[in-house]
């Protein structure tokens, strides 16, 4: 260890006391700091990290990674200090402390009077405190240390809430009653590369593109939380989330997911996971979060003072936030969500304060219904205690159930069984893989094309003309916006400049699959021109079923056996081999059950 002067930026090497006395002299301050720092980049390599910290610190120098989460009013403090005699003008002046205190006026030597400041002579410089937090991949326990700082200078101006820094400075102690506070003195702020996504090389360019040609979402689908058995479009869903759409002007192009069904549907786990493939994000918890903690609210430091303190909606702007039960949230502090879900930005007035701050934050949430379980004769609001303003600014909503079936629970347990095993094979892409590709799509922009936007007009008034359950989730303008957030997403996915007729389809089939989890109505009469084009019998024979249904998913088997005869002869060429194949193969699955009436089913899923 050797002195350093914080004024003139010497170092102290050895025997040099009067070097020492004569900064001293000066007003300057010298300090403790480690041999290894360089004395032209005195505040360069980071040499700790935040939980680091212990009574060896105290008034040493350190440098680590924080993020800024809080910040208070700017204020300045005397810097120089000149007092100057009324009788005979001799002045004297005083230089500020490390304390940032200087003496009180005293009397003249000559004269015996008390000397007066002279305003024009003194020197301000400006402060602001901090409350600044270590990343969550340096946490120790996944509980990050929080720490107040103070800034002076032009620093002072240029912090912000949610920005990632280096800090330099030294650890100081300001005394309370009977303990001391931890007050991180910043003396150097270096600001951390907002660009610096995990983007991926040539090579896992390449490797990516060529898998396009190969079922390219099914295999992203099957990277996605590997350990989870089946649930395809909600895992799509939630890749489509992280890439989202492009932002126009003050339009969002975040896709808002939420995923609501029964307990021990691995919603929560689906969560989990898009925390270890996204750069910033957070998790929250419904039952313990308000709307101070989750968006932003007022923090009072030791000594009384007020700072504004963002919470991770805000803190992670440019990323997602993952909350789960967001149903056991109090209505007030969920409301807070309105303002970021849809127009980005969060806004505090409170106690003086009026604050706007931007929260790009794409939103994920899981609910669970009221009940054990979810009854599927009442309304998604009888289920859930969510309002209907909330679920509005959700682009998709899934209903996931846990149904029942000895040949599904049976695969499901060999799945759990090859994961508790390690012998899953279905993972395509590893996390890093997975985290580089969204990081690359995320910073594509194709345009949108007149026949695709055509494509999702036509869809969408028709379905806003069809007759939906009562209560149902609202089919309103904000469902056409992401819809064309959805169809940019997948433009993203696979590369493109240009939003086609094929992303366009499959953002209506996965909106319409979302809706259809609830049972609602998403196409009219099934005649032969509204038939796609089918390359699996079970997926032909799921639409035809879909198509015929009520809006209570009842159907004649009869019409259905029909249908797929006439329809789809290259698969069912007789009335029998129909009706064997639903029997024997949709109803096992559980996709079916019968219903009241002769020869009535119901379409669960």
């Amino acid at each position: 260890m050797h002195k350093f002067c914080t004024e003139c930026g010497k170092h102290f090497r050895g025997d040099n006391k009067l070097e020492i006395i004569e900064c001293k002299a000066l007003g300057h301050y010298c300090i403790q700091v480690s041999d290894e720092w360089d004395s032209k980049k005195p505040f360069d390599p980071i040499n700790m990290k935040m939980n680091d910290y212990d009574e060896t610190w105290h008034n040493k120098q350190g440098s680590f990674q924080s993020r800024i989460i809080a910040r208070g009013d700017l204020e300045n403090f005397d810097e120089l200090v000149v007092y100057q005699c009324r009788i005979c003008n001799s002045q004297v002046e005083f230089k500020a402390d490390e304390n940032r205190e200087v003496p009180e006026a005293p009397k003249c030597n000559d004269c015996g009077v008390k000397l007066q400041r002279m305003e024009a002579l003194c020197k301000v410089k400006l402060i602001r405190s901090l409350i600044i937090q270590e990343p969550f991949d340096q946490a120790s326990n996944m509980t990050p240390m929080t720490l107040e700082a103070i800034v002076t200078g032009d620093n002072a101006k240029n912090v912000y809430i949610g920005q990632d820094k280096i800090l330099s400075g030294v650890f100081r102690a300001v005394k309370k009653k009977t303990t001391n506070r931890i007050v991180f003195d910043v003396a150097d702020i270096k600001s951390i590369d907002e660009g610096k996504d995990i983007l991926p090389t040539e090579e896992e360019l390449v490797k990516f593109k060529e898998m396009l040609n190969d079922d390219w979402l099914t295999k992203l689908t099957d990277s996605f939380a590997p350990e989870i058995y089946g649930l395809k479009e909600e895992k799509e869903a939630l890749i489509l989330s992280l890439v989202s759409g492009s932002r126009i002007g003050d339009l969002r192009g975040d896709i808002n997911t939420l995923l609501v069904g029964d307990p021990s549907t691995a919603k929560s786990r689906l969560l989990k996971y898009v925390l270890k493939i996204t750069n910033k994000s957070a998790y929250a918890l419904g039952r313990s979060a308000s709307a101070a903690g989750l968006v932003m609210g007022v923090d009072k430091l030791a000594d009384g003072r007020n700072v504004i303190k963002a919470g991770p909606v805000v803190l992670c702007s440019g990323g997602c936030v993952c909350i789960d039960e967001i149903d056991k949230m109090a209505d007030q502090d969920r409301s807070a969500l309105h303002e970021a879900m849809e127009q980005q930005t969060a806004t505090l007035n409170k106690i003086g304060s009026n604050l706007t701050m931007p929260a790009e934050t794409v939103i994920l949430a899981a609910a669970n219904p009221k009940t054990s379980k979810y009854n599927v004769k009442l309304s998604i609001s009888q289920n859930i205690n969510m309002p209907d303003s909330l679920l509005s600014r959700f682009d998709l909503i899934f209903l996931v159930r846990d149904i029942a079936h000895r040949d599904l629970d049976m695969k499901k347990l060999k799945h759990i069984s090859k994961v508790r095993q390690n012998k899953n094979d279905c993972e395509v892409l590893s996390i890093e893989e997975m985290t580089k590709l969204i990081n690359y799509c995320k910073k594509q922009e194709p345009k949108l094309n007149g026949v695709a936007i055509d494509k999702l007009e036509n869809f969408f008034v028709n379905l806003r003309s069809m007759e939906q359950p009562t209560d149902s989730i609202a089919i309103d303008m904000r469902g056409f916006e992401g819809l064309i957030r959805l169809a940019t997403a997948h433009a993203k996915l696979r590369f493109c400049d240009e939003v086609d007729e094929r992303d366009v389809d499959e953002a209506i089939r996965l909106y319409k699959y979302s809706l259809e989890t609830f049972g609602m109505s998403t196409q009219g009469e099934f005649t032969a021109s509204t038939i796609p084009v089918f390359t699996n019998k079970k997926d032909f024979v799921l639409e035809s079923m879909k198509s015929i249904s009520d809006n209570n998913n009842r159907f004649s088997l009869p019409k259905l056996v029909e249908v797929m005869v006439d329809e789809g002869e290259k698969w069912f060429k007789t009335e029998v081999i129909a009706t064997s194949f639903i029997l024997n193969v949709l109803q096992r699955e559980g996709i079916l059950i019968e219903a009241d009436g002769e020869d009535m089913y119901e379409y669960v899923r």
